[in-house]
């Protein structure tokens, strides 16, 4: 017994003596760094030692990670504003019908596997960047066309400059491509095409309310295939409750909002026309027959 004693008093010394011990008994790590200058302590102190490691600094938190007070307003510069014009009124002048008619002919190409032109080169981020340069153009030309109206009132909306982005197919492939990435679940895709839809219906919406004759009748053809072919309704209803406000950003909540307005009015157009929208069924309450009747009616008995 004597000799156990001494022996558990051996190791109670030599525990005391260490500075640290293994992380599994509640010690910690002194790790030399790579060039074996330097040593980290990590995990904590044993409970022979000197107490808990001290506390870190508070670092101060970077302004770009700080919450902002107010809304930033956007700032103007008159020489980037008048390089935009000055690109888009490029664009709207020529190539732009012609580069988007043949990036869609691809895209749509690309989605019913054929090979034609330049269908087998796109890649699937392809759909993402022309959803957003074709919702840039058909908003900056929608801006100078309400310009062009407060200036001239009695002009037409011109579609002439986005005709090639004004076609039935533009249409399904932006609501094909809502409905896949909400089946996937890809929250920030799904916000640069809802963006793009926007936009389309919202050109619908001016095409049939400032168009002449042509545009109009268009518009009108457009709106009957995109709305009843599509289920419109049942896609806005799809993208609403899609909304997860902790993995999309709060723009998209305000696009569907947007563009669920536009389809309203559209609608709303369509049924002051004398056309039927839709149609409530309602069902005949069965009406119950009197006691006395029932009685009546039913078989009689044997009077002979």
């Amino acid at each position: 017994s004597s000799l156990l004693e001494l022996r558990r008093d051996e190791r109670r010394s030599q525990q005391r003596g260490l500075d640290a011990r293994h992380g599994n008994f509640g010690g910690v790590y002194r790790v030399r760094s790579q060039f074996g200058d330097t040593e980290h302590i990590l995990g904590r102190q044993g409970y022979e030692g000197g107490g808990a490691l001290p506390a870190p600094a508070r670092r101060r938190k970077p302004k770009n990670r700080l919450p902002l007070p107010a809304d930033i307003p956007p700032r103007s510069d008159p020489a980037s504003a008048s390089a935009v014009r000055a690109l888009a009124d490029t664009l709207f002048r020529g190539p732009l019908n012609a580069l988007a008619g043949s990036v869609a002919q691809d895209l749509e190409g690309f989605a019913f596997g054929s090979t034609q032109h330049n269908s087998a080169k796109v890649l699937p981020s392809d759909y993402l960047f022309f959803s957003s340069v074709a919702a840039w153009a058909i908003e900056a030309h929608r801006l100078l066309q309400a310009q062009r109206r407060l200036e001239h009132p009695d002009e037409p909306f011109d579609v002439a400059p986005i005709a090639s982005l004004v076609e039935i197919g533009v249409y399904n492939m932006a609501l094909r491509l809502c409905r896949e990435f909400e089946e996937r679940k890809n929250w920030l895709q799904l916000g640069v095409v809802v963006r793009l839809t926007k936009q389309l219906f919202l050109l619908l919406d001016e095409m049939v309310r400032h168009g002449d004759g042509e545009v109009r009748r268009v518009a009108l053809l457009l709106r009957r295939n995109v709305f009843y072919e599509s289920e419109i309704r049942k896609q806005l209803e799809l993208l609403i409750k899609a909304y997860e406000p902790h993995r999309m950003v709060p723009a998209y909540m305000g696009d569907v909002a947007v563009m669920t307005h536009a389809v309203l009015r559209q609608f709303e157009l369509h049924g002051k026309d004398g056309n039927l929208v839709s149609r409530k069924r309602r069902k005949a309450k069965r009406r119950n027959k009197p006691a006395d009747k029932r009685k009546k009616s039913g078989p009689q008995g044997d009077t002979g």
